[in-house]
C-alpha cells in the first residue's frame, strides 16, 4: 500500500476546488481552495480529442460553457477559447478550462491533490498518461488517484505503486477488502459507523463526499472519517478548528 499523508486531524478535501465560491474545476476555485486551508483539492481528469489532460467535470460543455459539445470533440486550442467562468459569475468570464499541468503548477508545495480519472470510453490511454506526467512533475508524494474505474486504479497501481489510489463507491459494495485500493472515497450514506471502522480494521482510509452542511460534518467528525470532501472548505476548516479549541 502506498503511504497516505497520516494526521489524527480529519483532511479537508475542497471538491473541484472552492466550488461554492468560485467556478469548479478553475484556477480560480483552486487558488481559492489554497487560500482557505484546505488539505487537498479534488480535480477531475478528463482527455481532449487530440489527448491534451485537461481538468473538467462533465464530458458535455453545455452546463459550464453554454455549448452542445463534448470534451472528446474539442482539440485543446478549441476548447481554451470557451468561457467556463461566466456560468458561475460574469466577474469569472476570464477563467478558461486548464490542463493538467497548469494546476500542478499551481499547487506544487502549496495543497495535496486528489485527481479523479473520468473515463467516458473516449479516452487515450488516460491513466498512463496522467501517471507519466505526475511522476515527471514530481508530485507522487503529493497527490492520490482516485476513479469509480476499479481497472484505471489497477493500472495506476501498476503503474507506479508509489500513488496511492481511491475507489469511488456512491453505493455500498461486498467484498471491499478484496479492493487493491488505498482508500475509499463514498457517498455520505455508504460511510455508516460500521463502514468506518471495517476500512480502518484494514488499514484504508474512508474519504467522504460532499459535505456541506454543519450539521452533516459534525456527524462525520464523529465517526472519524479520514477525509472530508466538501464545496465549502473554509466552513469546514472552521469547524475543526473549533473541535480543536
Amino acid at each position: 500500500m502506498a503511504q497516505l499523508y497520516k494526521n489524527q486531524a480529519i483532511q479537508v478535501t475542497a471538491h473541484r476546488g472552492s466550488s461554492m465560491n468560485a467556478p469548479e474545476n478553475t484556477i480560480s476555485a483552486i487558488n481559492l481552495a489554497i487560500q482557505e486551508q484546505a488539505d487537498y483539492v479534488e480535480i477531475d481528469v478528463q482527455q481532449t480529442k487530440d489527448g491534451k489532460l485537461v481538468v473538467l467535470h462533465d464530458s458535455n460543455l453545455q452546463r459550464v460553457a453554454g455549448i452542445d459539445q463534448n470534451i472528446w470533440e474539442l482539440d485543446y486550442e478549441e476548447l481554451r477559447q470557451l468561457d467556463v467562468g461566466s456560468w458561475f459569475d460574469t466577474k469569472f468570464a476570464h477563467e478558461r478550462v486548464p490542463c493538467l499541468e497548469e494546476v500542478i503548477e499551481a499547487v506544487k508545495g502549496k495543497i495535496k491533490l486528489n485527481i479523479e480519472l473520468k473515463l467516458n470510453s473516449h479516452e487515450q490511454d488516460l491513466a498512463p498518461q496522467v501517471v507519466k506526467l505526475v511522476g515527471e512533475q514530481r508530485i507522487v508524494e503529493q497527490c492520490v488517484i482516485s476513479s469509480a474505474d476499479y481497472h484505471a486504479l489497477l493500472q495506476v497501481k501498476a503503474l507506479n505503486p508509489q500513488l496511492a489510489t481511491g475507489l469511488i463507491m456512491p453505493t455500498a459494495m461486498a467484498q471491499v477488502d478484496k479492493l487493491k485500493v488505498d482508500f475509499y472515497s463514498v457517498q455520505s450514506l455508504v460511510a455508516t459507523t460500521d463502514f468506518v471502522h471495517q476500512a480502518h480494521a484494514l488499514g484504508r482510509e474512508v474519504h467522504v463526499w460532499t459535505i456541506n452542511e454543519l450539521t452533516e460534518m459534525e456527524t462525520f467528525l464523529n465517526r472519524r472519517v479520514d477525509n472530508i470532501i466538501t464545496d465549502t472548505p473554509e466552513t469546514l476548516r472552521g469547524l475543526l478548528r473549533l473541535s480543536l479549541g
